[in-house]
Order: structure tokens, then C-alpha cells, then sequence
């Protein structure tokens, strides 16, 4: 079966073609019921980044800001949901309030430092974040001053810390003999080291930073809605009930002691006592109330607590092909993608540190020689 239904906005009728499929199959497919299709929410935070480069850097005026008008409110996300073309814009600003925060963006809507290295790698986000991050605090730099005597020792804690962020594969948590057996047999470590304790501190206070900005967004935004959020999750059934005495003694007792809510959602809030304090990325993106819309992908959170598969890293180590696939359990078909990938975010970032103002040499210094070791052994499997 091939063929298009037609173009939003331009066509009216569209055509299918089947061919080599049964008549009983063909009927069933034209008189089934049609799939309901959800858009995605549109707005990220890189992409919130990326329309001021748009609009400061275009030629065509007009047509940027058309083009960024249709993507805050004209969106297929919005079909049939308008109402959250407003909560979108609402976004946006707090977005551009995590920007200033971080120095990527000035009142001016200009872009700032490594703001060019978020835009160029906007398909790892929130990665992208975690990399400017640690420059701002002097991670890179701690981490690359002895790159002129200890070169390799410098490319391992990178590279390490770089496969912690990059490119991840979580992984199920196995057993301390099977591991055991596998290392014995491959140069692979298969689980990869978690990151220092101090790289981790400063991602933590990033993310307390984070949760305190959309926090604030979700709550303000919840300030603003009208309707009443009375339904519970799973059945649809509101609440209170009809037969209730809402001027009853004992409701007006449980009024007087609950903690005061608004973004949270009421079945939540009651279940958790938490009131509007969200102590985690899963807790803000999923306990909200039904008519507000977030996703942990819109939020710049780095989720590190992870067990991961130490591919990245056990490539630049050892360069075996064999070994990922038996070791780490990558397929032999897709090592070719995930290095290669791995590859374009390195050059990436040597090309947006190269291009920085007042870059430390030795930062510049460290990622390239991880670029050039990593193509190094990815040429010598597939030159």
C-alpha cells in the first residue's frame, strides 16, 4: 500500500494504491476506524533558542516571524485543542527565562557564549544543555589543564563523561558473575562508570535550577484556567458527588488543614499531600492537572541516574567491532549509525569551541584529540 493522504492545508483529496493485498484485506482497511492522531508539543527549549537565531540572523524579516507565528499557534498539535495555543506562548517565555539565566541569550534576544553549540547539537537536547553547562563551570577545563603531559588520561575522562550524556543506551541491570564472564572474554567494560560525584553536583544544582523555572511556569499558567479540574483520571467520574454536603462540618474541617494546590492535579494532590511542590522531572510532567500539557522533552532536565551501556566509551578504548556486538549487546546492523553519530556531535562541538571567543586552548584541545582518536578507529573499521 502506497500513498498520501494529502498536505495539510493544501489538498482536499488524497490517493492510496493497493497493490498485491486481498479484497477482504483491502475492505477491512477502507471501513475501519481511523486512528486518532495527537501532534506533538512543538515548543523545546532549543528550539525557543533556535527561533532567535532565526529572527537575528534572517535577510527575509517577515517570513521568519510568519514562520515562528505558525509554530506557536498554528500547529497540528493545537487540531482540536486551541485552547493550548495560549499555554504553548506561555511556555516559550519561561523558556526564554531559562536562556537568560544560563548567559545563552541577552535582553536583546541575542545569542550569548556557546549558544551556537546548543542550536548545532538542538537533536541531542537536553545533552546539549549538560555540555554548556559544565564549560560555564569549569568541568572541561578541570578536566583538560594536563592535556599537554597526560594527554590520554584527559581523553578517557571525557570521553567518559561524554558517553554519560551522549548517545546513551540504558540498559537492565545485570548480574556481577555475567559481567564477570563477558569482561573475561572481551576488552569491553559493557556497564559504563557513572560520572565523577563533583561533574554530577553541578548537573544536580542545574536541575534543581530547571524544576524551579517550569515549576513556577506550570503554576502561573494554572492560575490563569477557569475550569475545574473534577475529574478523575481513569473512570471520567466527577467529583465531589451530587449526594455530598459540600457546607458539611466535616469538609469544611478537611478545607481548613489540606495544603493549597492549583497546577497540581486534585487526585494527585490529594493522594501525595505535596501541594504544588514537585520534587523531580517525572513528578512535574505527570501530575499535573488534565487541561495543562507538559513533556519531559520540552524541559532542559539531565536525567543522569541511569545504567547505561558503555558502547561509547569501550569503542574508543578498544575499537572492536566483535566486541560490541557480544559484549554489549549492540546489533551488528546499527554500530555503524551510533558511531557515526557519535562522531557528528564531537565535530559539533570542536567546531563550536573553535569558534568561541576566548576559548581555553586546552578545552579546544582535549575535544580534538577525542575527535581525532574516536574517526581514528571508527576509519580503521569502515574507511
Amino acid at each position: 500500500m502506497a500513498g498520501r493522504s494529502g498536505r495539510r492545508g493544501f489538498d482536499l483529496v488524497g490517493n492510496v494504491i493497493f497493490f498485491g493485498l486481498t479484497w477482504t484485506k483491502i475492505s477491512r482497511l477502507l471501513i475501519s476506524d481511523l486512528p486518532k492522531l495527537n501532534g506533538s508539543f512543538p515548543m523545546t527549549t532549543t528550539l525557543a533558542l533556535r527561533s532567535f537565531l532565526l529572527l537575528t540572523q534572517t535577510k527575509n524579516l517577515i517570513n521568519a516571524e510568519e514562520a515562528i507565528k505558525g509554530l506557536l499557534g498554528q500547529t497540528f498539535f493545537c487540531l482540536g485543542r486551541e485552547h493550548l495555543s495560549d499555554q504553548i506562548k506561555h511556555h516559550l517565555i519561561f523558556s526564554i527565562q531559562y536562556l537568560m539565566r544560563e548567559n545563552l541569550l541577552d535582553k536583546n534576544g541575542q545569542l550569548l557564549n556557546l549558544a551556537g553549540a546548543v542550536t548545532h547539537l538542538h537533536y541531542t537536547e537536553p545533552s546539549n544543555f549538560a555540555f554548556v553547562v559544565l564549560y560555564k563551570h569549569g568541568v572541561w577545563h578541570k578536566i583538560c589543564r594536563d592535556v599537554e603531559t597526560n594527554s590520554k588520561d584527559v581523553m578517557d575522562m571525557l570521553m567518559l563523561v561524554l558517553s554519560n550524556l551522549f548517545n546513551i543506551i540504558p540498559i537492565r541491570r545485570l548480574g556481577k558473575a555475567w559481567i564477570s564472564t563477558l569482561r573475561k572474554k572481551y576488552p569491553s567494560r559493557i556497564v559504563l562508570d557513572p560520572i565523577p560525584t563533583s561533574v554530577q553536583q553541578i548537573l544536580d544544582m542545574h536541575n534543581d535550577r530547571v524544576i524551579k523555572i517550569y515549576s513556577t511556569y506550570v503554576i502561573t499558567f494554572a492560575q490563569n484556567i477557569i475550569e475545574l479540574d473534577d475529574k478523575l483520571p481513569l473512570s471520567n467520574m466527577r467529583f465531589p458527588f451530587e449526594y455530598i454536603d459540600l457546607n458539611g462540618e466535616l469538609l469544611s474541617q478537611l478545607k481548613s488543614t489540606c495544603v493549597p494546590y492549583v497546577a497540581r492535579s486534585s487526585f494527585m494532590a490529594i493522594c501525595s499531600g505535596q501541594g504544588d511542590l514537585f520534587r523531580n522531572i517525572y513528578d512535574l510532567t505527570s501530575h499535573l492537572r488534565s487541561s495543562i500539557f507538559l513533556e519531559a522533552r520540552s524541559v532542559p532536565f539531565i536525567d543522569t541516574d541511569r545504567y547505561l551501556n558503555a558502547y561509547l566509551f569501550d569503542f574508543f578504548l578498544h575499537g572492536q567491532q566483535k566486541a560490541l556486538i557480544e559484549a554489549n549487546g549492540i546489533r551488528g546492523g546499527e554500530i555503524w549509525k551510533f558511531l557515526k553519530d557519535f562522531s557528528y556531535i564531537l565535530n559539533a562541538i570542536c567546531v563550536s569551541l573553535n569558534t568561541l571567543d576566548g576559548v581555553d586552548e586546552n578545552v579546544l584541545k582535549g575535544f580534538k584529540l577525542v575527535r581525532e582518536e574516536f574517526e581514528a578507529k571508527f576509519q580503521s573499521i569502515w574507511a
